[in-house]
């Protein structure tokens, strides 16, 4: 690997990021749904179909980003050194190249 070539520290990074992965999507999801219900009016068909819309969103987003990221990361691995991909993948990303992304605001 590029930071570690220690078994133990690749697994325990294996580890942390799926626990990371898990608490960034379900915690999300899980204030989506209580501000919808504490927001919004109308009961609850109204609240599905303003989830739906914003779960919706949210995955085209994640989509875009992931597309976009993976095709930065390849052109820097055709340009650069093969090591440079993630970091260059991981850099468009936080400088915001997803054009999808707004605030999704219930």
């Amino acid at each position: 690997s590029k930071f570690s070539s220690s078994y133990c520290v690749l697994l325990l990074g294996r580890l942390c990021g799926g626990l990371a992965y898990s608490i960034l999507y379900s915690s999300f999801e899980s204030w989506a749904v209580e501000q919808s219900r504490r927001m919004l009016p109308g009961g609850a068909a109204s609240q599905a179909r303003v989830l739906e819309q914003v779960f919706s969103d949210a995955t085209t987003a994640n989509a875009a980003t992931a597309v976009v990221a993976g095709a930065v990361g390849q052109l820097a691995v055709n340009t650069a050194v093969a090591a440079r991909g993630y970091d260059s993948a991981e850099a468009a990303v936080r400088a915001g190249v997803n054009p999808f992304v707004a605030p999704f605001v219930i």
